[in-house]
């Protein structure tokens, strides 16, 4: 994985830069990733707090507080997550994977929250696949 990463919101208004290495990549199953993502799952990333820079937008950033040991960042205005923070890695951010701007740089090393995970995540690649959408 390279040194440097670029990452922005949907809308383009926030854009944010990482000068060092991912620390840790995961797929994390927990319930609260599931409703903050509107998704099965969420794809992380760690990084170190000290290698984040806002690019661009930083009025644009609000936060959430998920709980009282995490809080989130996002763009006000498209909704587009732009990291995590948790009390448990002091130092560290947690990026979403789809705000890169080249998530295919990420490969995620483990699972994490398995208990709920849902039953049909492990036969995902099982099911018919489109290079597209499949249309209506």
């Amino acid at each position: 994985m390279p040194e440097t990463m670029s990452g922005s919101c949907k809308c383009d208004r926030v854009k944010f830069q990482v000068a060092g290495p991912i620390s840790m990549a995961v797929n994390c199953h927990c319930n609260s990733c599931k409703k903050l993502s509107g998704s099965a799952f969420s794809t992380l990333v760690m990084v170190d707090r000290s290698d984040f820079k806002l690019a661009g937008g930083d009025g644009e950033v609000t936060r959430y507080q998920v709980s009282d040991r995490a809080t989130k960042y996002f763009c006000r205005i498209c909704g587009t997550p732009v990291y995590n923070e948790h009390v448990d890695l002091p130092g560290k951010l947690i990026l979403p994977v789809g705000a890169l701007d080249n998530p295919a740089i990420v490969t995620p090393t483990l699972n994490a929250h398995c208990e709920n995970m849902l039953s049909w995540v492990p036969k995902i690649m099982q099911m018919k696949n489109f290079e597209q959408s499949p249309g209506g």
